[in-house]
């Protein structure tokens, strides 16, 4: 026995992992990677990882592959100071 571990994660935590990949890293993975983030997040919060242990997660997969169409992380305006100030006060209300 190796005494390994196994986690079960949402549908919800593999996109929220994929996302968190994506901003994080700048790794645009397939669903497959979120399910990798997800679980160990999920491992992580059980306390199976002695404290300074060092984790590997290996993502071989990436979205451009896989077909998958993610969401632009942010707008893209125009180089202009007016559009800029028009776009910064839309996000601050």
């Amino acid at each position: 026995a190796t005494g390994g571990s196994a986690a079960a994660v949402s549908d919800d935590d593999i996109v929220d992992a994929g996302a968190l990949l994506a901003q994080t890293e700048g790794v645009l993975a397939e669903p497959a990677g979120g399910v990798v983030v997800a679980a160990a997040r999920a491992l992580a919060r059980r306390g199976v990882f002695a404290s300074g242990e060092s984790v590997v997660l290996y993502i071989t997969g990436n979205a451009y592959k896989g077909g998958v169409v993610a969401p632009p992380l942010a707008a893209v305006i125009d180089p202009d100071a007016d559009v800029f100030r028009d776009a910064y006060q839309e996000v601050l209300g």
